[in-house]
């Protein structure tokens, strides 16, 4: 079981105010703009044109996913474990980054010490959560950890971070710095491909000692080294291209300072960037967790098994294939099949929520009815935003059972039970439910269950299963989308 998907190693500097924009653009810092007024553009109460997103269904969808992760969203605006220092930051962001019409979500959550920057697309139907290449340092390059999402931590010596989107760029500027004895700035530049996915364009950084550790006397930034992707550069080369970003910045999403004791504040900002940190300061666009859930209303929230531009793929090759399975039509159902991904992703919950789970997992090994190879894996089973948490208990096939929980109001609720002998677990994307595979002397059972008012309720996708035969391996259905720890 994981807390996060995000690595949660402390290595660069930062911690961030997400910025944004009340409606779908991103427009130009020069326009004017106030965080708490009704957007002006194209009116929610018109339809939209065939083939467009209406904006009833995007700002549905971004509400459910930030109500899903309130709980480190808040802790980032007002983090106890860090102090008054940090306190009333902003998280939420609304930005056009591909320029599609649509806006991609932002937000900030805390784990532990380690900020994380989240960015969500609305596309065919749902919302998905877009990753893509952050490296916080660009001079070593073997001990460079690589994320696949901007992660950022406070260093001694400060923290200081600015996220801009550039003129003429479909995708997002990071630069931000490490600081102690010695200053280290990386500027990761990004943009969308026709494939939707976020690619890197350009990754440049600086680096000089604020003291004279060698006794060569060559520190400060008079002495910086510069590179870009880990290969030494002229200054020149490297003010080419930061002049060129700081020239076409356009919309400032998210701005940070944090200057440690032991630097001076003047002598740091001049250090650093200057034009960058005067073009952008007091220019970012910060909306809070409450104002953004403001300006995503409830509405419009389609049901997916019903809406179909509102299910994926995969979701309709999973009701295909168990409609073909249903009918008995075996040949069809794994000619589907090869279509699905072959595992899926656990869901990312708060740090309370996973340490919850993990006590309820320690308290099954403490009975002895779990053990290093039990299945556990946290999904959503109803599709409402909010997790679940399945967990094998027992002793032996004879006995499993899969037991799910649910975290609500600061505690693990009991919801209910299912046998789990001989059997693995598969998501139903964008549907109410999980399919629970069954395989046992040559018998075969698919039957899905869902979560309805509270109660778990299992139907079989083929009355009495199939048979097989037991001395073939390979006749057993290996059904894609399976949950795996």
């Amino acid at each position: 079981m994981k807390k996060n998907t995000i690595i949660t190693l402390i290595l660069t500097s930062a911690l961030l105010i997400a910025g944004a924009f009340a409606f779908t653009g991103c427009g130009s810092n020069d326009a004017e703009s106030t965080s708490g007024e009704e957007p002006t553009a194209a009116s929610s109460e018109e339809p939209a044109p065939a083939g467009e997103v209406s904006e009833g269904e995007w700002k549905s969808a971004y509400r459910e996913i930030l109500e899903a992760n309130e709980d480190g969203i808040r802790n980032y605006e007002d983090p106890e474990e860090l102090g008054d220092t940090f306190g009333g930051r902003k998280s939420a962001a609304l930005c056009d980054l591909d320029e599609d019409g649509t806006p991609e979500l932002l937000f900030m959550e805390l784990d532990e010490y380690l900020d994380v920057l989240h960015i969500y697309s609305y596309k065919d139907g749902e919302a998905s959560e877009l990753t893509y290449p952050w490296t916080p340092s660009v001079a070593y390059e073997d001990d460079a950890t690589n994320y696949d999402r901007l992660s950022a931590a406070q260093v001694a010596g400060g923290s200081q971070f600015v996220i801009y989107k550039e003129k003429n760029i479909k995708g997002f500027t990071a630069y931000s710095t490490i600081t102690d004895a010695t200053l280290e700035a990386a500027t990761n530049r990004y943009k969308f491909g026709d494939d939707g996915k976020i690619e890197r364009i350009s990754q440049i950084g600086m680096m000089f000692s604020y003291m004279d550790e060698d006794g060569t006397g060559e520190y400060g930034p008079e002495h910086a080294t510069y590179y870009d992707a880990y290969k030494e550069i002229t200054g020149d080369e490297y003010e080419k291209t930061m002049t060129e970003s700081v020239n076409n910045m356009d919309t400032v999403l998210f701005r940070f300072e944090l200057i440690g004791e032991d630097v001076d504040a003047d002598t740091y900002e001049q250090d650093n960037n200057p034009e960058l940190w005067k073009k952008s300061k007091g220019k970012e666009i910060c909306i809070t967790y409450d104002e953004m859930l403001q300006q995503l209303p409830a509405g419009e929230k389609k049901e997916e098994a019903k809406a179909g531009n509102a299910v994926s793929e995969d979701g309709k090759n999973m009701e295909a294939l168990l409609k073909a399975y249903g009918a008995g039509d075996f040949a069809t159902a794994e000619e589907i099949n090869s279509k699905l991904p072959e595992t899926v992703k656990e869901m990312d919950v708060s740090e309370e929520e996973a340490d919850a789970y993990q006590a309820l997992y320690q308290s099954a090994l403490d009975q002895e009815i779990a053990d290093e190879y039990t299945f556990h894996f946290i999904t959503d089973i109803d599709k409402d935003g909010k997790a679940e948490y399945l967990l094998q208990t027992g002793t032996c096939e004879a006995d499993y059972m899969l037991n799910v929980y649910q975290y609500r109001n600061g505690a693990s609720n009991f919801v209910g039970e299912e046998g789990f002998g001989h059997s693995y677990v598969c998501q139903y994307p964008d549907h109410n439910g999980i399919i629970v595979v069954s395989g046992h002397m040559g018998g075969e059972r698919l039957s899905v269950v869902s979560l309805e008012n509270g109660e778990l309720k299992e139907k079989d996708v083929l009355e009495g299963g199939r048979e097989i035969d037991s001395q073939d391996a390979d006749a057993y259905l290996e059904l894609g989308c399976r949950a795996e720890n």
